[in-house]
């Protein structure tokens, strides 16, 4: 009843608008989902933030707003199916998601989580809030619809062995890590002075593993001689994207055996001892995740599908361009 009336207040507004008026530009309902608005300036918002982030053809301008529609459709056949299924996603939910999120990411701070999600994602985080309780509603919606089942095992030791070549590699390095207390000319130039200091150590001779516990700052591994371990460079990359980046210059491009790098967090003095072809077990929480989403989604098309031709579509969009879709 409530979207009913939306419908009508806005018919109202252009049937008595006139010139007098002191405004000039309304907003528009440009289709329906089952008597449910979508208004054209939330399509134009999503499409402006769009073009943020990829450059779009004069020529494509049409099909990026059409695909944009597409999305708000099945966004409201979503919201829609959740009422009926009294699918309730609570803040608390939102909550642990994003916590689960800033542990993959190894974010502490909530403060430091927002900045670095609208820095990357260039949404503001309510926006991406809203976003993840959407992706939550899907999941739940899917899970009741059709029952989908995480991979097994099996099929993720099978996409591994098919994928392997392009999973890159695990690097084996120590380091030594000296924080930074502030970002400062002045500070940067000590942290330098530190780090050069014990490579001339360990070039005189000196054993790294009693440097690192006499020097490094990192907890997890000062005590056993700042062994990191085998590491897959994209899970540094997770973590650490400079330090990421160094390394890979330093010591893959650079050959390198030891060097000094720098990272979000400070100064590492690295020896590098070798790499190998990424194993399953430092992917396989990737690769289950990826299959596991990858089935979702084709499995939310030809829901979404069956739902669009099951409800009362109407749009009013000026030369909206049909999606093609693939039998």
């Amino acid at each position: 009843m409530k979207n009913i009336i939306k419908i009508f207040l806005i018919t109202f507004i252009f049937l008595n608008y006139t010139p007098g008026h002191s405004w000039d530009v309304y907003d528009r309902v440009i289709a329906t989902v089952n008597e449910t608005p979508i208004i054209e300036s939330e399509v134009l918002l999503k499409f402006e933030r769009l073009k943020t982030q990829k450059k779009i053809h004069p020529k494509m301008i049409l099909n990026e707003k059409s695909r944009l529609l597409d999305k708000f459709i099945e966004e409201a056949i979503v919201e829609q199916t959740a009422r009926n299924e009294s699918i309730i996603v609570s803040q608390e939910k939102i909550d642990n998601q994003i916590k689960k999120v800033m542990e993959r990411m190894e974010i502490k701070s909530i403060d430091h989580f927002k900045k670095e999600i609208e820095k990357s994602e260039k949404i503001p985080f309510e926006e991406y809030r809203e976003e993840m309780k959407k992706s939550i509603m899907t999941e739940q919606i899917m899970s009741i619809a059709i029952g989908i089942t995480p991979p097994s095992i099996k099929e993720a030791e099978d996409w591994y062995k098919k994928n392997k070549g392009k999973m890159g590699f695990e690097l084996n390095m120590q380091h030594i890590m000296i924080k930074l207390q502030n970002d400062s000319f002045t500070e940067n130039k000590r942290i330098n002075t530190i780090a050069n200091e014990i490579v001339a150590k360990l070039r005189s001779g000196q054993s790294f593993e009693r440097l690192a516990k006499e020097f490094s700052e990192d907890p997890a591994t000062k005590n056993s001689g700042g062994n990191m371990g085998w590491i897959a460079l994209s899970n540094l990359a997770k973590n650490d994207y400079i330090l990421a980046d160094n390394v890979y210059k330093e010591f893959i491009i650079g050959k390198r055996k030891l060097s000094i790098v720098k990272s979000n967090t400070g100064y590492h003095v690295i020896k590098y001892n070798g790499r190998r072809q990424t194993s399953f077990e430092a992917v396989k929480d990737d690769i289950f995740n990826l299959l596991y989403q990858k089935n979702m989604a084709e499995q939310f098309k030809k829901w979404v599908l069956q739902k669009r031709s099951q409800s009362d579509i109407k749009i009013y969009m000026q030369e909206y361009i049909k999606e093609k879709v693939s039998s």
